[in-house]
């Protein structure tokens, strides 16, 4: 076999690889797209202790996540809305809805994208508040951000599973959860003999630090 024939048959390897790597992205690409739309949700308890309290604490549970017959509004067949109490209240906030809907202890959207969750803790107690939480079920394309305090320092919730902070009786404690899509690298072309190069998929990494020293209020 000539030198020609070995070019040729090498370029039409290297088309058929670059064509296979293509499908492979595509199919990749969509598949990430759709995982966002997922329906998913995330348990979060907020405690306090509390002796007068047979277990110790006084604890009040948050639902938040994506759900595909909600809307980006208050929705009566996914959205609950939140109930008084005495020893630890916490709640997502919704000045936008109407009156009676305003704090919700289950909150659902239609989709998360650029989307937050306020957050409103308080407690007449002493002590310090423990915030915990499960991401298993968030979609591995999304990073979720625990904002801790004014002066932005966050918790990456994907990574991290729990924050505190000192409560001060008579105060509300705002949080904030929010969430991006993480994105996958651009593609980069690379030369190579007897045909050209193929772009190079990058890895998608969850972006964000580790949970920021100053919790406090």
């Amino acid at each position: 076999m000539n030198s020609s024939s070995l070019n040729r048959k090498r370029g039409q390897t290297m088309k058929t690889r670059c064509f296979i790597l293509g499908v492979v992205m595509v199919v990749f690409v969509i598949g990430s797209a759709s995982i966002s739309f997922a329906d998913w949700e995330v348990n979060v308890q907020v405690s306090i202790p509390d002796p007068a309290s047979d277990s110790g604490v006084a604890t009040n549970k948050l639902v938040f996540g994506v759900n595909g017959q909600a809307t980006n509004d208050f929705d009566n067949q996914v959205d609950v809305v939140a109930l008084a109490s005495n020893t630890m209240t916490a709640h997502f906030l919704h000045p936008e809805y109407s009156q009676q809907k305003t704090k919700l202890w289950k909150d659902l959207l239609l989709d998360s994208s650029s989307k937050k969750w306020d957050i409103e803790v308080s407690s007449p107690l002493n002590g310090r508040v423990q915030v915990t939480w499960d991401t298993s079920a968030v979609p591995r394309n999304l990073t979720l951000r625990l904002v801790a305090d004014e002066t932005g320092n966050f918790y990456n919730m994907t990574q991290a599973s729990t924050m505190s902070f000192e409560n001060t009786p008579g105060t509300v404690k705002k949080l904030s959860i929010q969430v991006s899509e993480n994105s996958a690298g651009s593609s980069s072309a690379s030369a190579g003999g007897g045909g050209g190069g193929c772009g190079i998929i990058k890895d998608i990494r969850k972006d964000g630090g580790p949970p920021s020293s100053n919790t406090g209020s």
